[in-house]
């Protein structure tokens, strides 16, 4: 059978849907993964930027959308051995989706970081808890690949992690909302608001997969109608990562740029505290009011790209 985890005695009907029903799911997400790519490349293109930060997003996005594509063509391979009856080991499919799932999830996580580290300057002792769990991940997505079941410790560790970035970056963008509506006024605050529900949106998408995945294996009885469930949530897993991160640069990329604004709003609190007469172009960029950190050129172009 295509790659599906859960398996067993089924009529040729239920076997068919089994091999249709994850594939259509898993091509029609891709299109729309595709689709959500070449908006997201656009935007990182147009923006002047730095050049490391471009090349770190471009490189994540391409290898993301390289592993979900694998992942579609695997997808397609193996519904064609089934249906021209060509046998081979039942672990194969698993263990290729296993593989692709274990690499793009560490690096999507580690964009996730990447992100969150220029939210959170100076504080980086915020990071050292996703950070010990991409190393730890490291070391169970290949333990995954030799033992299958150590893949759902995996996938708890992954959605832990999520969570936690998705909450922390969206705290700290709350907390600088709430600081720059009572001194820069509620045009700021309000597009605080929308990248706010921007960041929860795309970072609770691939949770909520998760969870709804691990609820549907975790039914007492493996009725067909749950096998089915269980299986197209399985194989939309990897595209529903590789959109989360575009839609979070097209959904914010079309009006703001995050770390922009944080960091620019954070510099005027800074400055309008310390002296309001003085022109911003000419200050430093800070994080706290005592607390500055030097910047060579304040202008946005040396911000980071961060949708």
């Amino acid at each position: 059978m295509a790659p599906n985890v859960i398996s067993g005695s089924w009529t040729t009907r239920e076997s068919n849907a089994l091999n249709l029903y994850p594939t259509v799911a898993h091509l029609f997400l891709y299109g729309l993964h595709t689709s959500l790519f070449g908006v997201a490349i656009g935007i990182i293109f147009a923006r002047k930027r730095r050049l490391y930060d471009k090349t770190i997003h471009l490189l994540v996005l391409t290898l993301l959308f390289i592993i979900c594509t694998a992942s579609a063509i695997a997808r397609l391979v193996f519904v064609g051995l089934d249906t021209s009856g060509i046998k081979y080991s039942n672990t194969t499919p698993v263990y290729i989706i296993i593989g692709l799932h274990c690499f793009a999830n560490l690096i999507a996580d580690a964009l996730l970081i990447y992100r969150c580290y220029h939210i959170w300057t100076p504080y980086k002792s915020i990071l050292y808890p996703p950070m010990l769990g991409l190393l730890a991940n490291f070391g169970i997505g290949i333990a995954a690949l030799v033992d299958w079941n150590f893949y759902w410790l995996f996938m708890f560790i992954t959605l832990v992690e999520n969570l936690y970035l998705t909450t922390v970056t969206a705290g700290r963008i709350w907390y600088i909302s709430r600081e720059s509506k009572i001194m820069l006024g509620s045009k700021v605050h309000s597009r605080y608001q929308v990248i706010m529900a921007s960041i929860l949106e795309s970072g609770l998408l691939y949770p909520l997969v998760l969870i709804v995945t691990a609820s549907t294996l975790a039914l007492p009885s493996h009725a067909f109608s749950q096998v089915l469930m269980f299986n197209v949530m399985l194989n939309i897993q990897i595209q529903i990562v590789g959109i989360a991160q575009s839609l979070l640069i097209v959904r914010v990329g079309l009006g703001v740029d995050i770390c922009s604004m944080v960091e620019g709003s954070i510099a005027e609190l800074s400055n309008l505290e310390a002296a309001p007469v003085l022109d911003l172009q000419d200050e430093q960029v800070v994080t706290q009011p005592s607390e500055r950190v030097s910047v060579s050129n304040p202008d946005s172009s040396s911000l980071p790209v961060l949708g």
